[in-house]
């Protein structure tokens, strides 16, 4: 009986032992293969596109076609943008406000008595940004991203002889060309200018030593509507105490991937602030506004940078077409790595340069060969995908583009190489379709 009890015990022991072995392996198993699981959910596929379609199509209210692969739903968003234009222009009003009342359309409230003159928004960050801020400011809608930094640059220039600091990352060369364009003018007062643009750090840290600038501009395009990073640079910047000015290109992260339009943004933290700028310069005024605000929006009204009405995106605010967006740059963030990783172009004449957004990358050669785009345009329906061959990012679909010498500052030729929405496959097709692309441009006589 003893004997026949240790054997249970001992064939006990050793079912269990095995079970734990089983737990082990599959919990091992899962470990291993549940990110790539995770991941393909995660990428781009049709019902992610259908979604977003549909949400786009509240502002067009068409009947949408079926698509057999969530490729051809992406290219389909450009022609959806133009359906959604037409029903915003049948109601929008003139150029010329005539009623002497706010113009109140979906996600828009503004008012304006001639449109060139200036159009004040009355919706702000808490709105268009989800940020409620603690500190004063203002908001303004420009024709475009670089508009509100010219025209921001120039208002600022009417009133002070403008020194920008040395922790300044400026990278658009229209921005460089117009600081350059300022004459000296020694009756003007010195003000320091800390200008940091999303697109080449993400390294906001030198706001914070607010004795080394007066006033600061931070150029936010990089950074997406709702995500961690914007959320903690509004809160640095409502928390610090000068005069701090947010500028924004909506075209590139808010418009779903649409391509739908320009549209620039300014937004001033305490402008209130800047008590000393000449408000004689100031030709029309209103009078619920600080005075380098209406400096400011009127600065943009002479350059002929301000909003049109025609051009605004219906949708944006909506915070639906936010949470879509979102995960959609997030998911061409995650791809960004994938590229990284996988394009084989490293040589002593070439090689990859990586971005802090992960937006898009760079790859910088000294070939004696200019950039081939019937080759790109023609590798793509070779390998049945949507590439373009243009400037600019954001898109859906995978782009190639250059950067001008100046912007570069450099010997090499560059091409930027936008990351694209895509599904895992898709995007092994497309980096093997960009080391051909290389091999063969590199190869050429």
């Amino acid at each position: 009986m003893l004997v026949i009890q240790v054997t249970q015990k001992r064939r006990s022991l050793f079912v269990d032992f095995e079970k734990c072995i089983c737990l082990f392996l599959l919990v091992l198993l899962t470990f291993l293969i549940s990110p790539i699981i995770v991941n393909c959910l995660y990428m781009a596929n049709l019902d992610i596109k259908l979604q977003e379609l549909n949400q786009l199509n509240k502002y067009a209210d068409i009947e949408l076609p079926s698509f057999g692969s969530y490729l051809e739903a992406q290219d389909y968003k450009l022609r959806l943008a133009r359906e959604i234009k037409k029903k915003w222009v049948s109601f929008t009003p003139t150029v010329t406000n005539t009623s002497n009342k706010d113009l109140v359309l979906p996600n828009l409230n503004v008012h304006y008595k001639y449109q060139r003159e200036g159009i004040y928004s009355s919706l702000g960050i808490d709105y268009y940004f989800g940020f409620k801020s603690k500190s004063h400011y203002e908001f303004t809608f420009t024709s475009s991203g670089q508009s509100a930094n010219s025209s921001l640059l120039f208002a600022l220039n009417r009133c002070f002889k403008l020194k920008i600091t040395e922790a300044s990352t400026i990278w658009y060369y229209e921005s460089k060309l117009i600081l350059e364009a300022f004459s000296e003018d020694k009756n003007k007062t010195s003000k320091k200018i800390l200008f940091l643009d999303s697109s080449k750090s993400l390294d906001f840290s030198s706001l914070k030593d607010e004795s080394e600038y007066d006033y600061a501009i931070i150029d936010t395009t990089c950074l997406a509507i709702g995500s961690e990073d914007l959320m903690e640079l509004f809160q640095l910047v409502d928390f610090l105490k000068k005069p701090i000015f947010l500028t924004r290109s909506h075209l590139k992260l808010d418009t779903l991937g649409t391509d739908y339009g320009n549209l620039g943004s300014i937004c001033v933290f305490r402008s209130n602030l800047i008590a000393d700028s000449k408000e004689e310069l100031i030709v029309k005024r209103y009078l619920d506004y600080d005075p380098f605000f209406n400096l400011l929006v009127e600065t943009g009204a002479i350059l002929g940078v301000g909003l049109s009405v025609d051009q605004f995106y219906p949708f944006l605010g909506d915070s639906q077409i936010n949470r879509l967006n979102l995960a959609r740059v997030n998911r061409i963030k995650s791809n960004y790595e994938l590229y990284i990783e996988g394009i084989d172009v490293a040589s002593d004449k070439c090689f990859i340069q990586e971005t802090p957004h992960k937006l898009f990358f760079f790859v910088k050669y000294k070939y004696p060969v200019k950039m081939n785009a019937e080759l790109f345009l023609k590798l793509n329906q070779v390998f049945q995908l949507n590439g373009k061959y243009c400037d600019s990012f954001g898109f859906d679909y995978m782009t190639h583009g250059n950067i001008i010498k100046y912007e570069n500052g450099d010997e090499y030729t560059v091409v930027r190489i936008t990351c694209p929405d895509y599904s895992l496959s898709d995007i092994e097709k497309s980096i093997s379709l960009l080391n051909k692309y290389f091999k063969t441009l590199f190869s050429s006589p």
